[in-house]
């Protein structure tokens, strides 16, 4: 009663825009935040409201401020993506207690629901071991297994470390009226028997799936090691990517000329 599943997370957050979005309400976001969010406010005809970074991290401590009465959703990747960057257990922790406190009974505002928090961790599997980051399962159940924050949605999928990401499995956690809710938008055929199936056998294999994370820690520290050799900057990842500045030339440039090579990257 409180997973959900949908065609990749994708689908995930566009049928939290069209279960809770309407034109008089807003989302928060970061301005380098992964660029559906943005799609699923402006789907609905919403308004969103963008939030500066600090060193390419999430600054939530001004989305809360950001968040007013019309605010539906927050969404944070954690890490985000195209950084690779991630707010720790700290950070997190204090976010949700202050906005909380800011729409909790008694905080002089007319309504006391907050906004749904949706935790995006695409790259769990990646950053999980990075310091200081949070298990978010921790923070939505309390001790007696109930929802200790019904208002956070947490989303996770199988495109990545489980190398799913063409059969298109994705999954949130959430209270389960937030489920009932998004249920009742889901298309009923999104995720094929063949999908469920592969899911389910990956679930099972996780001597691949620290193999994989593994891979990609060591590719990560060969990359950060070569680029800092040839002088370019770049922000570190948890995730399986890295942001590199390619100053003079431009990101559309270096990516037709690494094509050239045979070599795809994304240019931001």
């Amino acid at each position: 009663e409180e997973v959900i599943f949908g065609s990749g997370s994708d689908e995930l957050i566009e049928q939290l825009g069209k279960t809770f979005l309407n034109p008089d309400d807003e989302i928060v976001i970061s301005e380098h935040a992964f660029v559906r969010y943005r799609a699923a406010g402006e789907l609905m005809g919403c308004k969103i409201i963008s939030v500066p970074m600090i060193d390419y991290r999430h600054d939530l401590r001004m989305m809360v401020e950001s968040a007013t009465l019309k605010t539906k959703i927050i969404f944070i990747a954690n890490p985000n993506n195209p950084t690779g960057t991630y707010n720790d257990k700290q950070e997190l922790t204090e976010f949700i207690k202050r906005l909380n406190e800011k729409f909790g009974s008694g905080a002089g505002l007319p309504s006391p629901v907050p906004p749904l928090v949706v935790l995006d961790e695409a790259y769990y599997e990646y950053a999980r071991s990075s310091q200081g980051y949070p298990e978010s399962v921790d923070f939505y159940l309390g001790r007696n297994g109930a929802a200790r924050y019904p208002n956070l949605v947490i989303m996770r999928t199988f495109s990545k470390a489980h190398a799913l990401a063409g059969l298109r499995v994705g999954y949130a956690i959430a209270n389960k009226e937030v489920v009932q809710f998004l249920d009742r938008a889901r298309p009923p055929f999104n995720v094929t028997n063949v999908s469920q199936a592969a899911a389910l056998e990956s679930l099972k294999d996780t001597a691949r799936i620290k193999k994989t994370v593994s891979a990609v820690e060591e590719g990560k520290k060969y990359l950060s090691w070569e680029l800092k050799k040839i002088g370019l900057s770049f922000v570190p990842s948890a995730a399986n990517f890295i942001l590199v500045d390619v100053t003079p030339f431009s990101g559309q440039t270096v990516f037709e000329m690494l094509l050239r090579k045979g070599v795809i990257i994304r240019a931001m």
